[in-house]
């Protein structure tokens, strides 16, 4: 009997060990997938930034074209506000 009940644990030992195992492969899978997502994230917030950035803005007084890069319109002298 006690050579049975010794041989349950180590089978209930491995298990737990293999679970552990399986874990740690889903978490590192996990893991990648989460790091992906997380760059495509960035690239998508990039690009949202750099396509505000090439939209023309007017002027909120006059309507004239801001030129890019310039915080003054260049016909009333206003500052461009975001």
């Amino acid at each position: 009997m006690p050579k049975l009940v010794k041989m349950r644990e180590e089978q209930q030992k491995l298990k737990a060990e293999e679970k552990i195992r399986k874990q740690q492969t889903i978490s590192s899978d996990e893991k990648e997938k989460l790091e992906l997502e997380l760059a495509k994230q960035k690239m998508v917030r990039e690009a949202e930034a750099e396509a505000k950035n090439l939209q023309p803005k007017f002027c909120q007084y006059c309507g004239a074209k801001f030129p890019p890069g310039s915080r003054n319109c260049p016909s009333c002298g206003a500052k461009l506000q975001d």
